[in-house]
């Protein structure tokens, strides 16, 4: 199995099916930054990280900054 080497940023509780889920939507979440409306942004990240329950954006986020230099919410410009 090709397991991407961030993948021990994820939380470590998230099981590996998740995990694996998750690098493969990094780039879409990367690309919401291209849709102007911040609410959309928002609405569309939502709905990509449901699969990993309360509190998604902390399950993956060092993960994403350690590729994007930043945390999703500053990347998207998302205010939490």
């Amino acid at each position: 199995m090709d397991f991407p080497e961030r993948g021990f940023l994820l939380f470590w509780q998230l099981p590996l099916k998740d995990k694996l889920r998750y690098f493969e939507i990094e780039d879409e979440i990367a690309r919401l930054k291209d849709i102007a409306e911040t609410e959309a942004r928002t609405e569309k990240l939502n709905s990509l990280l449901k699969f990993l329950g309360a509190n998604p954006i902390q399950k993956v986020d060092t993960a994403f900054k350690a590729r994007f230099g930043t945390g999703i919410q500053d990347y998207l410009g998302i205010v939490p």
